[in-house]
Parts: structure tokens; sequence; C-alpha cells
């Protein structure tokens, strides 16, 4: 019996997020039978390494408060001494008596301080320290080492991890939502010819990350964007100036000293760049119909709030029904929908075509989204809808902060209870958040019974790769390798294909960033002194610069394994070499590509990447290859950039 998600909202609830959960429980649990690891032993190395870690923080305390006992001693010690000499002197010149008798205790203790600390720094405390400091040398060295042989036994099991393990487990856990391996030639021709996706050349965006897949044969894609965009900067700089003044006074002439700080400021253009996650959904169901949306506020609100937020908007909403019928006005032609609670907080009041409207948005619909819209948890109202005809957009501020990527290195570590827990988590929050994202396409009726029809252009995409997942392969690579080396900013690449050799596309990178041209302007201010100062002001301007490379692409199904196996064996630097290619490469998701050097027709993935009669890698080059990839992940993690704007225009989600 199929899953019914006519009340999606609840299907979720009822049986789909836990039988992801199962699924992904038992998957882990084949990986570990597979990896033939010995779980209990790995549980016991680490917590022997925890036990270490804690007993080198233990005696690193007893350092430290060893050490200061002494400071504060010494420091006490010296303060007595220090006062109690003329605390001495001033009881004896004036004969106080009782001041004295102080002095004389106060400069007693300390020097007595003083005099102890000395002889037991050089005994005592050296030597109760030492022992302590080599124990801590001892415990460090011996966690190091348990460390690495809890990696040594993870290692089996780390090299399993792969790319689409979401996929796999979602599409195990219900018969109406697929997902892809990648963004193959088929989606991407079905998108294009049935829904009217088109590339989108211009220089400002760059595909780092697509997930494809369908529902109910209805094709989406999850897109992730590097986008540039400009912003205005601020550049100051100040001077100070001095001049006198004289007055006249009783006593004669007196000259006065002034100073100021004058500051100018000029503004001028600034690249900016951004991640943006959205989805887009194909569908020709109401194939005329425009409209947005955006986050209406109304999760979690009171009954009697709502009420009087309904109430609010309704009469604003009557309004512009009473102008558009008088500007009679066929293009903007707004009408009232009759239900006033889903027309609030569902808004859409820019459609273009009334009657889409109303037969996309029936009863059953506006009862999931009213609901959808007003449920707080998980993430309430973030997101925004924008339909284009047959292409539908959603995009979520939940969505900017989560890494669909499924990177296998995301899943390495020395200890199985903390791979398995962050395993469960990461699939937990990706189907929540891939779910959530669905929810308003899917929360439409409509859009489940329109089933696609079938693509009926044949061998009219020449790549073999779709140019989404060529930009994808291409931001894989540091994307400082494309950059022009006089480059300032961040790089945006595009892609073109200048042939294809088999099942391999040669692909023309450019690489899109700016120059910093340092640039001096003099602003004139009148300073307190009645004089015109000139104030050099220090900015820059950015000039385009563009530079191309080559990369060879294709498809290879294989596995991170395989892929792991021809690295440690040089089989694949050779093969690469012998392809034309520089040696740098990368691989994920069933995809192969290489940056190409000077003989680029010898271009052949399956040249470069040769899988059979690889040798496997031992539990110590997996240890070694893992680390490096955990290291690169971290100074990656450091050196990204910021992902959580999110735009909100009639345009948002488009490519």
């Amino acid at each position: 019996m199929a899953d019914d998600l006519t009340e999606p909202l609840k299907a979720y609830n009822d049986f789909l997020k836990d039988r992801v959960m199962e699924n992904t429980t038992a998957y882990f649990d084949q990986l570990t039978q597979k990896s033939g690891i010995d779980v209990q032993e790995n549980i016991e190395t680490v917590r022997k390494y925890k036990g270490k870690l804690n007993e080198i923080d233990y005696l690193k305390k007893k350092v430290s408060s060893t050490k200061t006992f002494w400071r504060v001693f010494i420091i006490l010690s010296g303060v007595l001494a220090f006062f109690g000499l003329p605390i001495l002197y001033y009881g004896y010149e004036m004969e106080e008596q009782i001041l004295f008798i102080v002095g004389i205790i106060a400069l007693s203790v300390g020097l007595i301080g003083l005099i102890t600390f000395i002889s037991i720094r050089l005994s005592y405390v050296r030597k109760k320290l030492k022992p302590l400091k080599e124990s801590i040398n001892d415990n460090t060295n011996q966690s190091k080492e348990l460390l690495d042989k809890a990696y040594l036994q993870m290692a089996p099991l780390n090299a399993l991890y792969d790319w689409n393990i979401p996929a796999m487990i979602i599409n195990k856990s219900n018969d109406l939502i697929k997902l892809d391996m990648n963004l193959n030639r088929k989606r991407f021709m079905q998108l294009y010819n049935n829904y009217g996706l088109r590339y989108d050349e211009e220089n400002d965006t760059s595909t780092v990350f697509v997930q494809s897949g369908e529902i109910y044969g209805n094709p989406f894609v999850i897109c992730k964007d590097f986008r540039q965009s400009w912003t205005q900067k601020q550049y100051s700089n100040s001077i100070t100036i001095h001049w006198t003044t004289t007055i006249s006074t009783k006593d004669g002439i007196r000259t006065i000293h002034h100073s100021q700080t004058l500051t100018a400021t000029v503004t001028k253009p600034y690249p900016v760049y951004n991640y943006v996650t959205y989805l887009m959904y194909g569908n020709d169901a109401a194939p005329n119909l425009i409209f947005s949306r955006g986050p209406s506020g109304a999760s979690g609100l009171t009954e009697k709030k709502l009420n009087k937020m309904v109430k609010k908007e309704s009469k604003m909403y009557d309004k512009k029904a009473e102008k558009a019928l008088m500007d009679n006005d066929s293009t903007t032609n707004y009408q009232r929908f009759g239900n006033d609670l889903f027309e609030s907080l569902f808004d859409g009041t820019n459609r273009n075509n009334e009657v889409e409207f109303r037969l996309l948005f029936t009863p059953l619909a506006q009862k999931n989204l009213i609901q959808l819209i007003k449920e707080p948890k998980p993430y309430g109202d973030d997101w925004y809808f924008n339909k284009d005809k047959m292409l539908n957009y959603v995009q979520s501020i939940h969505s900017q902060y989560f890494n669909y990527t499924a990177n296998p290195n995301m899943f390495i570590d020395y200890s199985y209870e903390t791979a398995k827990y962050r395993f469960i988590k990461y699939m937990e929050d990706y189907f929540q958040s891939f779910y959530y994202d669905l929810l308003p396409i899917i929360s439409i009726p409509i859009y489940q019974m329109n089933r696609s029809r079938e693509d009926i252009y044949k061998d009219v995409y020449k790549d073999n790769i779709t140019c989404y997942e060529q930009e994808v392969m291409a931001n894989s690579f540091e994307r400082r390798l494309f950059s022009h080396p006089d480059s300032a900013t961040d790089a945006i690449l595009k892609v073109h294909t200048e042939n294809n050799n088999g099942n391999t596309d040669v692909v023309k990178v450019t690489a899109y960033s700016y120059q910093a041209i340092p640039q001096v302007e003099y602003i004139n201010k009148v300073g307190g002194d009645g004089r015109v100062h000139t104030i050099p002001v220090h900015y820059y301007i950015y000039e385009p610069l563009e530079k191309e490379n080559y990369m060879a692409v294709g498809e290879k199904p294989s596995s991170r394994k395989e892929y792991l196996s021809a690295m440690y064996t040089n089989t694949l630097d050779e093969g690469i070499k012998s392809a034309g290619g520089t040696g740098i490469n990368s691989y994920q998701r069933g995809l192969f590509a290489y940056i190409l050097g000077e003989f680029m027709q010898d271009a052949s993935v399956d040249k470069a990447f040769k899988t059979n009669g690889n040798k496997a890698p031992t539990a110590q080059e997996i240890l070694k290859k893992e680390i490096e990839d955990i290291e690169e992940a971290i100074n990656k993690a450091k050196d990204g950039v910021d992902n959580s704007n999110i735009s909100n225009n009639n345009n948002t989600g488009s490519n």
C-alpha cells in the first residue's frame, strides 16, 4: 500500500520520520557489520583515551593550583616586606609603639616568607612539579597512542562512508519522494524541455551543490549557489590640526592652543559573496500562474493575536480588491479569495491569474498550508514560495544553515559511539530540513495528482554531465586554483563545454573575480582655524578579472573506497597524468573531475580513474588519509564564506 501524503505534515509526524530513523539505524548497523570492526574493543580504547584526557586535565589543574598558591604566597610576602619597612620607620620616628610592632611583624613575616619561598622553590616545589610535568608528558604520549589506535580500529568503517547515503535511506523509507545520485542528463532535460529551466550564464552566480529527485514523477532540485553582489563600503581618514589664538586678560596677552580632528569619508562599491540554498520544483499544473509569498510572522501566535492580525490584513485586501475592480486592469485583477485566514497567512496577493490560483489552492491545500504556517516547531513559517509558471521555488531560512552535501568526511570519527550518534543525528536533521522545504509543495494536492509527462526530446543535450553538475565539480576544487593571480576577492566559476571525448566532457572553467586597485580621494574641509584642509582618503576600486582553465569531468559509477584505493596505490595519479591532467582531482556522487594540463585531447575519465585491480589500502593508509581530510575540512571551514544572507524578493531562489 502506497504512502498517503495528502496531509503531509501529519504523515511526517505519524510515520515518515520514524521510518527514516529506523532505516538509518539499520543502515549504520549494516555498515558496522560489513566493516568487521570490533565495537567493544573500540569502546574500551576510547574509554581509556578519555580517561587519559581526564587525568591530564587533573594533573594540569594540580600544577596550576600549586603555581597559583606560591604566586599568591610570594606576592603577599613581598607586600608585607615592602610596606613593613616604612611602617616600622614611621612608628620609630613618631614613637608610636603599636605601629612600630606592626612594622616589625610585617617586615619579619614578609622576609621569612621570601626566604621560605626561595628555599622551598629551589627544593620542594621543583621536586613536586617535576614529576607532575613528567606525568603530563607521559599521559599525553599515551593518549596520542590510544587515539591512533582508536582511529585504526575505526578505519574499516570510516572507509565505507560514501556520498548519497541520505538518498539511499530516504528512497527506502517512502514510496513517493525519490532522490537521484546526481543531477543527470535525463533529469535536466526533463526540467529544461518540460518546465522551462535555463542555465544561468551570468557571471555573478555559480552552483556549488545540487541534489535532484522527483515527487510523483515531477522533478525537483535542491540548489546551493555561490553569489556575488555589490554593497557600499565606507573608507575614512582623519587629520589633526593645531592653531593658536590670543586673548587679552588683566595680566596681559594670553595664547591659547587649539586642536581639532577632521574626518573625511567616501563611499564606494564593494563586492560581497554569500551562499543561497533553495528548492526548485517543476509541475505543469496552473502553468500560467505567477505569485510570491514570504514569512507571515504568524507561527505560534495565540488565537486572539491571530484573529487581530487576520482582521487587520483583511481590510487591506478589501481595499486592494476594490482598487483592482476600479482600475479594470486584467493584469492585476485581484479578487478576494474567500478564506481570510488563508489569505492573511499565505498571502500570494500579487498573483496574475485568479482562476489558476484557485485551482491550485483547494480547501485541502488551504488546510495543509494553514497548519504548516501556524505550527511554531521546528522552524515555524520561515519559508518563501515563488511560482513562476511551471517552476516553483521554495527558500527557507533553516536551509541556509544546513549542509546537504553529506560529505563522507562528516562522519569520520575515532569513536564508534560518537560516530553512530552523529550519523543518526545528521540523517534526522537532513530529513527534517529537506522535508520541511518540500512541505509547501506537497501540501498542494493537485501537485501530487498531476504527474509529469514523459520527456519526448531525445539526444538534444550534447554534454555528458549537466552544466549544473559541471559547476558543482568545478567548485569542489579550491577556487583559488582557477582564480587570476591578481585576485583580491573570491571567484565565481562558470562553465562551458568545449568538446566531448566519449563519456568525458572537456569543460572550460572561467573564474570571475576582482582586482583591488588602491586609490586616493582628497576631501577639503574647513577647520576651526578658518582654513581649508585637504584630507586624503585611501580606498579601493574593484576591476573585473577573468581567467580560463580546463577541466575533464564525467560520470564514473564507483565508490569512495575504490577512489581512496586508487589514490593510495598511485594508480589515480598515474592515470590522470596519462590522460592529460595535472593530478588535481575530485570525486563525489559518482562524478569524477580533474584539472587538465596542456594535452586536453587526451582527456578521459575512464583512462584517468581505473578501478579494476586496485590494491585495497591498509588501515594505516586510510587513517593517514582520513586525518588529512579532517584537517583540510577544518581549514576550509575557517576560510568559509558566511551563508546567512537570505534574499527576500520576487525572484528569490530563481536560477
